[in-house]
């Protein structure tokens, strides 16, 4: 909260970038903030294991941020 205060002049937000900066918030929680406080489209950090098993991912070793930032990208394709 106090970084929020500090950084942001109270006001929480609205980019995985701008969360991921503050102190302890990695893309789990932005992802969540960002879910449900401002009802923005994402993906949470079980990407990769449930894609990755129910899909012929073509690399099953990236990082989960990886791979939500290619399932984004195939969201706004489509």
């Amino acid at each position: 909260m106090r970084a929020i205060a500090e950084k942001t002049c109270g006001k929480v937000p609205d980019t995985m970038e701008e969360l991921c900066a503050l102190p302890g918030v990695g893309r789990k929680t932005a992802n969540v903030v960002l879910g449900n406080a401002f009802t923005k489209t994402t993906a949470s950090s079980w990407t990769r294991t449930s894609f990755a098993c129910l899909t012929a991912w073509p690399d099953k070793t990236q990082r989960p941020g990886k791979i939500e930032r290619d399932l984004m990208k195939l969201a706004r394709e489509h």
